[in-house]
């Protein structure tokens, strides 16, 4: 079927696609089925070497909304900011290559986009595809909640809850384009992790007035055997420099609202260096990376520094295997820290193995 394109799109969905040629007809599918139709479709192909980038021509090429692009691999940021760079549209909008959206996620933009409002919001929630059709984990109600604030980050950081409610998804947001333009908003490319909520942070600057829909529109896809750029293991140099652009973007909107965001940035900054680097490194399965007096001496020398530069003024929260290591960091220093993370991390492995037989003689009997 041919769209005969209108002037200007209202929304423009950014899709970014590396090597998933087992997801992407699915993803691709969802897009083109939206109950709203005045959109442009942008996919951006960062070097893939499967067949993705056929797929995704082959879409292209029976619907005019659809427009491909293609680009040595530089990363989710770039791929991002060439869609963002070829956006036309009113609203901006980002989907993952291996995620579904419901025929109803643009609804929001159709009801809610001329009320003066510069960030809009849908929820989201976990699923599968079963037989062809998307089954989310959960009963999704008919009934649209509609959430409305005149000062977007203080619900994001206020109301929302950012310790329970993650604050950094594009996917699930809307954003205008003229804002994004007018302020030079992009991802910063010399990111591989963060870079979202950095972006989020530099638009929460400009915003005014948030619309909340509290029905899940977008789904995120459980496929076997697909590994998230998130989950591969980064060297400890990389973690603490996306940490520290997290941190000072967090920071930055403090004036908004001072309380909830200065808790919160304070409890990212400190969070991070120890979970994604002291804890990780020091697993049993991680200890071969990086030898104990270099993990040491990069902690003495860059993660305390860091930690200490921390304004904690307005508080923080911490898990108690957090605020430990953070208190032993700050008052007995880098070697008893990285040893209580060794410790730490061995009992859990031992506590894991010895409750194994347990767990597998509970499946057998409450079968």
């Amino acid at each position: 079927m041919v769209f005969i394109k209108e002037k200007r799109p209202v929304v423009s969905i950014i899709l970014p696609v590396y090597n998933r040629a087992f997801t992407i007809r699915c993803c691709l599918e969802s897009i083109l089925a939206q109950y709203f139709k005045n959109f442009e479709l942008i996919i951006v192909d960062d070097g893939s070497t499967d067949n993705t980038p056929c797929i995704c021509k082959e879409i292209a090429n029976k619907d005019s909304r659809v427009r491909f692009y293609s680009q040595s691999n530089r990363g989710v940021s770039a791929a991002r900011n060439k869609g963002l760079n070829e956006a036309t549209g009113e609203w901006i909008t980002f989907v993952d290559s291996d995620d579904v959206i419901l025929p109803k996620h643009l609804d929001i933009v159709e009801r809610e986009g001329k009320n003066g409002v510069d960030l809009l919001m849908t929820d989201f929630t976990f699923g599968k595809i079963c037989h062809g059709d998307i089954v989310p984990h959960k009963k999704i109600e008919k009934n649209v909640c509609t959430l409305k604030s005149e000062m977007p980050a203080q619900y994001l950081f206020k109301e929302l809850d950012p310790f329970r409610n993650p604050v950094f998804l594009v996917w699930n947001k809307f954003f205008r384009n003229e804002l994004l333009s007018q302020y030079h908003i992009r991802f910063d490319e010399s990111m591989s992790l963060g870079e979202d909520q950095v972006f989020v942070c530099a638009y929460l600057s400009y915003a005014h007035k948030l619309i909340h829909y509290i029905t899940p529109t977008y789904i995120c896809l459980d496929w076997k055997g697909i590994h998230h750029l998130g989950t591969y293991l980064r060297t400890p140099e990389d973690y603490l420099y996306n940490q520290k652009k997290n941190y000072n973007a967090l920071y930055s909107i403090i004036p908004i609202d001072k309380e909830s965001i200065a808790c919160y940035s304070a409890s990212y900054g400190i969070d991070r260096p120890i979970t994604r680097i002291l804890y990780n490194y020091t697993k049993l399965k991680n200890v071969k990376r990086m030898r104990r007096s270099e993990l040491v001496l990069f902690t003495h020398q860059e993660i305390i520094p860091f930690l200490t530069s921390i304004d904690i003024t307005s508080g923080y929260k911490l898990k108690c295997n957090v605020r430990l290591v953070y208190y032993l960091l700050l008052h007995f220093g880098a070697s008893a820290s990285v040893a209580w993370c060794m410790f730490y991390n061995v009992w859990v492995d031992l506590s894991l193995f010895l409750l194994s037989p347990l767990r597998k003689l509970k499946r057998i009997f409450l079968r």
